[in-house]
């Protein structure tokens, strides 16, 4: 008899791919798929609409589990441990797994820890769960304490009592950075092995590749707050000190104009999201990267690379991946490295480096990380017998 797994997503993945967050989201799908066979991965996505699944995706494996929406059932579900799914839902996902006795279940998302120890308290099934980020230090991006608001505290407590739960009852805690893997061993005491990078499948055409001069400077990046800082970032302490036009495409990036048209300088254009990027990154001189927060790695770094086009980023774009020594990647922390940076690459000329791909091909790529994953999973499987 084949095998089966669980695939438990906190949001709708399947067919976009327009978030850091998703694309990570797919490949870890993927990863069972090519251990388990598409057929024998069940798919449970936490969602607080049950309209996502829509008629045109054709698996009968996908379910939905009601998550939280906002307003005060939202804040009564989050003090009860709670975050993204309601209790309903969870009562249902338990159902699910008591029923279907799969091999193995991925968690993708730390704040299923509730689930994991479910998992190791009534059922044999392995149990991996995958970190994007470091869930309760990225939440506080997000969640400006205060004394005006204080179920924010209680929100965060539940996080981390999650986190930890997570960390206790699974087989493997995947972490996808070096720095998450730190912190999580620091805040939790705790000894961690398995890092999964951020990889990307390579869709880069031919035509992508190897062109002179370029048109602008682009940053890439949906409408969320780190990406929405640096944007403002880009606008006060950047644009007014190049003379070259600086594009900001991403999902929902447009809403960066809402009541602020006329402070936006004239080299700086919101194009918002894009059908096909590549052409974007083809026409650009280079990437910029201004993130001065966050958790995790950055999703658009390998992207630029897999382009290889010269990136200046601050220290934190540049999380996980070891690039001190690639030529035409500038480590900038200040609007005066970045305006050297920006304009040393535009009289250079040179808007693609094979070095910059090259570390992609080896390091990026999801071809390898495929061998790796598939090689942990079946020795945890090999374990149970």
């Amino acid at each position: 008899m084949d095998k089966k797994a669980l695939f438990v997503a906190s949001m709708p993945f399947m067919e976009q791919h327009n978030t850091g967050g998703v694309s990570i989201m797919n490949r870890n799908y993927q990863i069972l798929c090519t251990t388990f066979k598409k057929e024998n991965v069940d798919i449970c996505v936490v969602n607080s609409d049950d309209k996502f699944l829509g008629d045109n995706l054709n698996l009968p494996q996908m379910v939905w589990i009601e998550g939280n929406i906002r307003g005060i059932k939202r804040t009564l579900n989050e003090m009860t441990g709670h975050n993204y799914i309601t209790n309903s839902g969870e009562k249902k996902l338990k159902t699910i797994i008591l029923q279907k006795n799969y091999d193995l279940i991925w968690l993708d998302s730390p704040q299923y820890g509730r689930i994991a120890k479910f998992i190791k308290e009534n059922v044999e099934s392995s149990v991996i769960t995958f970190a994007h980020n470091v869930e309760s230090e990225y939440i506080k991006i997000y969640c400006k304490l205060s004394w005006k608001k204080p179920h924010y505290y209680a929100k965060i407590h539940e996080i981390e009592k999650n986190e930890k739960d997570a960390i206790m009852y699974s087989d493997e805690f995947i972490c996808i950075s070096s720095r998450d893997r730190s912190e999580y061993e620091k805040k939790f005491n705790c000894k961690l092995d398995t890092v999964f990078p951020v990889t990307l499948n390579d869709t880069v055409r031919n035509a992508d590749l190897k062109t002179a001069g370029g048109e602008y400077f682009m940053f890439v990046g949906s409408y969320f707050k780190p990406n929405e800082e640096a944007v403002k970032w880009i606008v006060e302490n950047v644009a007014q000190c190049i003379k070259q036009d600086i594009y900001i495409v991403g999902r929902n990036m447009e809403k960066m104009l809402e009541g602020n048209q006329t402070l936006i300088p004239n080299n700086v254009r919101i194009v918002g999201g894009v059908d096909d990027l590549g052409e974007y990154y083809r026409r650009a001189i280079a990437i910029i990267m201004p993130i001065f927060s966050g958790s995790g790695m950055k999703v658009k770094t390998a992207e630029a690379m897999m382009y290889g086009k010269p990136i200046v980023a601050t220290d934190e774009a540049l999380i996980g991946y070891n690039v001190d020594d690639i030529e035409g990647i500038y480590r900038c922390n200040s609007a005066e490295d970045f305006t050297l940076a920006m304009n040393r690459i535009y009289q250079n000329g040179q808007n693609y480096y094979k070095e910059i791909r090259d570390y992609y091909l080896e390091f990026c790529d999801t071809k390898q990380l495929f061998v790796n994953a598939n090689s942990l999973i079946n020795g945890l499987l090999c374990n149970k017998k």
